[in-house]
């Protein structure tokens, strides 16, 4: 079971770095729904969504991404990473800029950073250590995304050691504002008793949650455990899930920082 989860939480970490840097969990950012939608908090619109501009407005953007505009540079930096809006396909410039974005703060950078370094990808070599370290800094931003991955690290043990108290902790964190995958992985730890006590309750009512959010293994886990689960129980998930309201996401800001070419 262990194994299972650890691969399983792997794929789901490799697949959002390999992926277009505008989706996650497979779907772009610009069709899903808020339960699952990673929201940068800085750049408006998200520099993960493809830009339409002319050719003089991408050089001006470029030109911008090296004066240190951090919303220039995450737009430029997708630009190279997919060989898109006139540019070729340079990771070297992308990651070169990513990093630049993600040193003061940039949560979208700081996550594609911390999963290159995961993975070993687009340029940056394999290091478990330095991947945890962005991770963390992009988890102390208080959003949603950063903090669930963060905790799958600590799930699975991958880069981290294996702790499913603090798993749990971050877990709720981002299930309270209504990440979905969170609020599955949380109602699996409360089915298991891994890092929190058993409590079927409170597992159902995660569950519950994260189905309605389209995380269609949830509804199967949930429709298993309420076959072990008694009425009075069912019902009372169900009282609480009707009454839960999610908790605001925070606002991001940050102080650009100058970037020179590589």
């Amino acid at each position: 079971m262990d194994s299972m989860r650890s691969i399983a939480i792997w794929a789901s970490l490799v697949f959002a770095v390999t992926s277009d840097p505008g989706m996650v969990n497979g779907q772009s950012e610009t069709t899903r729904t808020s339960p699952h939608t990673a929201h940068p908090g800085i750049c408006e619109p998200s520099p993960l969504v493809a830009q339409t501009g002319s050719p003089a407005w991408y050089k001006e953007r470029e030109e911008a991404a090296w004066r240190g505009d951090l919303c220039a540079q995450e737009t430029i930096a997708s630009c190279y990473r997919a060989g898109t809006c006139g540019f070729p396909k340079d990771n070297s410039i992308s990651m070169f800029l990513y990093e630049r974005a993600a040193e003061p703060g940039s949560v979208h950078s700081q996550m594609i950073v911390a999963g290159a370094y995961l993975t070993g990808t687009f340029g940056f070599p394999k290091s478990p250590g330095e991947a945890a370290k962005w991770y963390r800094r992009a988890a102390e931003s208080g959003d949603p995304w950063p903090m669930n991955s963060l905790a799958e690290l600590y799930d699975s043990g991958i880069a981290v050691p294996q702790n499913f108290v603090e798993a749990a902790k971050l877990y709720r964190l981002s299930a309270e504002m209504n990440w979905s995958s969170a609020q599955r992985r949380l109602g699996e730890l409360y089915a298991e008793g891994r890092g929190v006590p058993r409590n079927v309750v409170k597992a159902h009512f995660w569950l519950s949650l994260a189905c309605s959010n389209e995380e269609t293994d949830a509804c199967d886990m949930r429709d298993a455990l309420a076959s072990g689960v008694n009425s009075d129980q069912v019902a009372e998930a169900q009282r609480q899930t009707l009454a839960w309201k999610p908790k605001p996401r925070p606002a991001q800001t940050v102080t650009p920082a100058k970037a020179s070419r590589p």
